[in-house]
């Protein structure tokens, strides 16, 4: 069944999620059901999608539908009355099948077996123990679906009410054990359930490759951008495995001073306890227990072997001052923004209007600025020249990362970018020479723009010349260099941007951390913490959303910026 609902009458400036749910009383238990449907907005429009539906018994439904906007959260009900009709065979073949069937595997396609072949439904593990599995294509698919089978990628996790755990899971298909390699890896005591999903097929593919990327978690006829990510449509079949962790002694653990790799797993601290030993220290600031639709989040991120303090502003701008940090520049697209519009919440002064180029002084003391890389509003996906990294470079030159380069480097900006002020949006109007040099700079290559837009090979010539660049300057270099890698990416979210997808994204964290660590650079991880967190983006690809009051908010967003704070202050804090 397929409805459309219009609420022109309703005034939204910016829809921030909208929600749908199909109410009905089942007829053999009177008791009142509930279904949440896909939701595609468009324009003051939405479609909702009813694809599996069984109780045809039932002769009233109520479809609300829950809208929340910048101004408010706005409850819509609508009554219907002629869902309970059986749909014809036309009418199945024309809207459920193109949604339902694709040419290629599926989730139902896949199993988990153990190394020797055998499947399991109960597991059990000691405390710090590690333990392999095999994702395997079912025998009815082998022939089918050669190269797909070969060309997927999925996501593993370990679930219960107190932990979320990330497994490691190959994004390469393994010919000698036919399949793709899980470890699991026990942490906490305690029983689990063993999740593990399909995500894409062709995850790999570079733009304007014949094989084009496809989402299995969600599909192109549901755009993400207004609705919640919702991936249950990839679990693998058999893959709800009962995990029982056996606990042994703990060892001591200690507060984290580095992220570069940031093995670990998200603990519910409930509301009302704060940071304790052995999880986190400190207290938990406003916007890490806020999520995206503003309801308390109880997770923080542990890592394996130290846990994270959490920077209060008075620490910030305490430690700030201690070890003479006074500008942090950040270079980026949208994923590391949130970082900058994250931290300007804090202070309560986002600036969140601008992507391409915004800048904020916090009390007088510590300045944070945020660029874009302008050259993508000029590139389009896999097409010639690409990306120059010579534009990039005079961009870090402007601010004067080496030295008093930022004369010649503005006068150079200018000269290039000011006959395109008429023709690309996102140039910035620079408010005029830089004097002095970042404390700290962190850099992001743009991940979101660099995956839908340039080849894994054009990338790691990026690194190599970035690398490069800092290795020919490096006696002259007056400020801390970080590399902050986007977070991991879930779906589909913008129009033609197949070859955004997890896999991708996967590859180049490891391709900047093998090229980047080695001369000095300091890697930030954000792909261990965020893999098993999809719950915690709002879009499958952004993890912090903006308020009406323009206030960001997004727990795991702000769980990231407080392990930079970490990396950027090290053991700093009030208490020490």
């Amino acid at each position: 069944y397929k409805g459309e609902v219009s609420f022109f009458n309703q005034a939204f400036e910016t829809i921030n999620y909208i929600k749908a749910f199909l109410e009905w009383e089942s007829s053999s238990t009177s008791n009142m059901l509930s279904k949440q449907l896909a939701v595609e907005y468009d324009s003051g429009n939405f479609q909702f999608y009813i694809l599996l539906f069984t109780d045809s018994s039932a002769a009233l439904y109520n479809l609300k539908v829950e809208i929340k906007s910048q101004q408010s959260i706005q409850i819509l009900n609508f009554t219907i009355n002629s869902i309970t009709s059986n749909p014809t065979q036309a009418k199945f073949n024309q809207i459920c099948i193109p949604l339902l069937e694709k040419n290629i595997p599926l989730s139902i396609d896949f199993g988990i077996f153990t190394l020797s072949g055998q499947k399991l439904s109960y597991l059990e593990l000691i405390q710090g123990s590690e333990v392999s599995l095999v994702i395997k294509p079912l025998p009815h698919i082998i022939d089918c679906y050669k190269l797909e089978i070969q060309n997927a990628t999925f996501l593993t996790r370990l679930i219960n009410e107190n932990f979320i755990v990330p497994c490691d899971t190959s994004i390469y298909y393994d010919n000698n054990i036919g399949g793709y390699l899980i470890t699991l890896i026990a942490w906490d005591k305690g029983f689990y359930e063993l999740e593990v999903k399909l995500t894409w097929i062709f995850g790999l593919s570079d733009p304007l490759e014949p094989n084009i990327p496809i989402p299995i978690s969600g599909h192109a006829e549901f755009r993400k951008s207004w609705s919640s990510l919702n991936s249950l449509r990839s679990n693998i079949a058999n893959s709800k495995i009962s995990v029982k962790v056996l606990e042994v002694s703990k060892k001591k653990v200690g507060v984290c001073k580095s992220a570069s790799n940031n093995r670990g797993r998200w603990v519910n601290i409930p509301e009302n306890e704060n940071c304790y030993y052995p999880f986190c220290s400190g207290t938990r600031t406003h916007g890490v227990t806020r999520g995206f639709n503003s309801e308390f989040s109880p997770w923080v991120f542990v890592p394996e072997n130290c846990y994270y303090h959490f920077f209060s502003n008075q620490e910030i701008e305490y430690c700030a001052k201690k070890l003479n940090i006074s500008w942090i520049s950040i270079f980026g697209d949208s994923q590391i923004r949130e970082i900058a519009a994250n931290l300007w919440s804090e202070f309560g002064n986002p600036d969140t209007s601008k992507f391409h180029f915004a800048d904020f002084v916090i009390n007088n003391t510590l300045r944070i600025s945020y660029e874009f890389w302008h050259q993508f509003m000029e590139c389009s996906p896999g097409i010639e020249p690409g990306r120059r990294f010579w534009l990039d470079k005079l961009l870090m030159e402007r601010i004067n990362i080496f030295g008093p380069s930022g004369v010649k480097a503005f006068k150079e900006l200018e000269a290039y970018y000011e006959p395109k002020r008429c023709c690309f949006g996102g140039i910035p109007e620079w408010s005029g020479l830089e004097i002095n040099s970042p404390s700290v700079v962190i850099l992001n290559i743009a991940t979101a723009y660099q995956s839908y837009m340039e080849s894994i090979e054009a990338t790691k010539s990026w690194f190599l010349n970035l690398r490069d660049f800092i290795k020919e300057n490096e006696y002259n270099l007056k400020t801390k260099l970080i590399y902050y890698h986007s977070p991991c990416v879930h779906g589909q979210v913008h129009e033609n941007t197949e070859s955004l997808t997890t896999t991708r994204a996967l590859v180049i964290s490891k391709m900047a951390q093998e090229i980047l660590e080695p001369i000095g650079v300091e890697f930030i991880d954000t792909i261990n913490p965020t893999i098993a967190r999809e719950e915690g983006s709002n879009d499958g690809l952004h993890y912090s959303a903006s308020t009406h009051d323009r206030y960001w908010l997004g727990s795991t967003s702000y769980m990231l910026l407080q392990i930079l704070l970490n990396v950027i202050f090290k053991d700093c804090s009030i208490s020490n």
